[in-house]
């Protein structure tokens, strides 16, 4: 019998273990299956943490920009405010359609010209708004004239009856026992008329000059007619006070028309012409040197957007046909050449030379690319061609600027092509010097080759980088 318990005993143990095997497999593959999750959870958890990681250094990214955008965005505010304030004191009128030299010959015609002589006819063509208030002054002038031609007249009849009532006293016989009261009475009405007739005269004559008749000098010589007739002498020499003389209010408020009354002996001073021809460089310079000049200047600025130095003086010779020595013609043009690698035609710079033959000419250099210092060198050889192209006759008329001596990286754009408001103040501020101080002698100027942007990294293939310009 014990045998078959211990049977029995080992069966029953055999399937515990059979049955905990059993559950051991099964934790097992339940192990694994966990384990199997749990990794996949971990890749999960690192694609997820990466991506978290990529988009924040994104938004970062971002915020940086927008603050390098708003600081950018603060300083195109500040040129504009002054471009703004320099608008507002320079209103310019709007011009009709046309081309591009007709517009600017109809602005340089009718800005600040008062008058302008035609070759065919000697006539004078004047403003619309300057003939409206010379008329007025002129109808008023001649009003104020035939006043005064009426009490001249007065003045000349009454006169006149008591000159002939003095010759009538003198011959008459009537009053031979009282000749001596007679001839006293004659001494007086003699003195009382010379009195009259210069108080008169010194009345008119002021009266004349302050308005600025253009008749003044027939009516004086009636008035000295008179007078000699009467007294014997002349009194032209009378004039007004001598701080009515000096005010120059009263003289410069005469404006004289030509030869249209048949007198040419009133010749207004002749405003200087100045002519800015340039591509975009050149936006808004017009604007900034009229506000720094005075009024005897005539500023003319044409600018070509994307223009080459060839498109920017294509009309140079028709633009300043009617300039003189007294006139000045500024270029700065060929930042476009640079950016397409093109070099100057020869043509073209032999008209910019022809312009020294007849007006003063200053020429700006190409400024320097502050963003793509590769193109600088470029832009050197450019600048020394149309230098040594000057210089290679004896007329040295004209002035040339090295910009690039003047004007540093923070002034210009964000881009380092053109340049802000205070560089073009810059560089215009050293143009009115030259201005002012324009010898013909000689030419002292030179091409700096030392303040030349050269590449921050180094290339071994920048020689391959130029050549597809050349």
């Amino acid at each position: 019998m014990e045998p078959l318990k211990e049977n029995e005993v080992n069966s029953h143990l055999q399937k515990i273990i059979i049955k905990l095997q059993t559950e051991v497999k099964l934790l097992m593959k339940q192990n694994s299956l966990l384990k199997t999750q749990i990794s996949e959870n971990l890749d999960e958890s690192t694609s997820m943490e990466s991506t978290l990681n990529d988009e924040n250094s994104r938004l970062v990214k971002l915020v940086y920009q927008l603050k390098i955008d708003n600081k950018n965005l603060c300083r195109e505010i500040t040129d504009l405010k002054c471009k703004l304030e320099l608008k507002c004191k320079r209103i310019i009128d709007s011009t009709p359609k046309g081309t591009q030299t007709e517009v600017v010959q109809q602005k340089m015609a009718a800005s600040d010209i008062d008058t302008i002589k035609l070759d065919y006819d000697n006539q004078i063509l004047e403003l619309n708004k300057i003939i409206k208030d010379q008329r007025l002054e002129i109808s008023a002038l001649q009003e104020k004239i035939r006043k005064m031609q009426t009490r001249l007249d007065a003045n000349l009849e009454e006169s006149t009856a008591m000159e002939e009532l003095l010759i009538q006293d003198k011959n008459s016989t009537i009053f031979n026992s009282n000749r001596d009261n007679s001839q006293l009475t004659l001494n007086e009405n003699k003195k009382k008329i010379t009195q009259a007739a210069a108080e008169n005269q010194k009345s008119l004559l002021a009266e004349l000059r302050d308005i600025g008749a253009l008749s003044c000098d027939s009516i004086v010589t009636s008035i000295d007619n008179c007078v000699i007739k009467t007294t014997g002498t002349s009194n032209r020499n009378v004039k007004p006070p001598l701080p009515e003389l000096n005010n120059i209010k009263n003289r410069e408020d005469i404006k004289i028309i030509g030869n249209r009354n048949g007198n040419s002996n009133f010749i207004e001073k002749r405003k200087k012409k100045i002519l800015i021809l340039g591509d975009s460089q050149t936006r808004d310079m017009g604007l900034i040197l009229k506000s720094l000049l005075s009024t005897n200047f005539i500023v003319s600025n044409i600018f070509k957007p994307n223009g080459l130095l060839e498109d920017v003086v294509i009309n140079i010779s028709e633009l300043t046909t009617e300039f003189s020595c007294d006139d000045f013609v500024i270029i700065l043009a060929g930042s476009n050449n640079g950016l397409k690698g093109t070099k100057f035609d020869p043509v073209f710079l032999t008209k910019i030379c022809e312009v020294k033959n007849k007006t003063n000419l200053i020429l700006i250099s190409t400024p320097f690319h502050h963003n793509k210092p590769l193109l600088n060198n470029f832009i050197y050889e450019n600048n020394d061609t149309i230098f040594n192209h000057l210089n290679s006759d004896s007329l040295y008329n004209y002035k040339y600027i090295d910009i690039n001596s003047l004007v540093s990286t923070n002034d210009f754009t964000k881009h380092g092509l053109h340049l802000r408001y205070n560089g073009k103040l810059k560089l215009l501020k050293h143009v009115i010097k030259i201005t002012n101080n324009f010898s013909l002698q000689y030419c002292d100027y030179f091409i700096n080759k030392s303040n030349l942007v050269y590449p921050t990294i180094e290339t071994t293939n920048k020689n391959d980088y130029y050549n597809h310009f050349l």
